[in-house]
């Protein structure tokens, strides 16, 4: 190994980062266009859906960001004598523990919903080629 292979690679992974910033920034604007595509994703607000177009198997995945005030919430559990550092709805961040939440009671989250702003993730796709998959 000589310092000119070391520049090398540097400048080679240098290249291939620019290379891949410019590919995510592609396939972006291609799930932008498919998300626009009905005959790729219809509308919903969370869950799993696939479809079948052209011999690919297309997985569109939603999702829900929550975002937690967390001065709001504090207040509202100072409110209602609760320690949100020991509720088993959040873990400490604050971040809602999500499969907890989701089983809890409407009387037990409800009280916290002013804290907690909802706003669509960015949809996913996962696409399988069906040809190759045949085995």
């Amino acid at each position: 190994m000589s310092i000119e292979t070391a520049e090398n690679l540097v400048e080679s992974w240098l290249i291939a980062k620019e290379n891949e910033r410019h590919a995510i920034e592609e396939r972006r604007r291609i799930e932008d266009e498919m998300t626009a595509n009905p005959y790729i994703y219809q509308p919903m607000l969370t869950g799993t859906k696939t479809t079948a177009i052209g011999g690919h198997e297309i997985k569109v995945i939603t999702r829900i960001n929550q975002k937690i005030n967390s001065e709001m919430l504090y207040e509202i559990a100072a409110v209602n004598g609760i320690d949100v550092r020991n509720s088993r709805l959040f873990r400490w961040t604050p971040a809602i523990n999500k499969r907890i939440w989701g089983s809890a009671s409407h009387d037990e989250t409800s009280i916290f919903a002013e804290a907690i702003t909802d706003t669509p993730a960015r949809v996913t796709y996962q696409i399988t080629d069906k040809k190759e998959d045949k085995t």
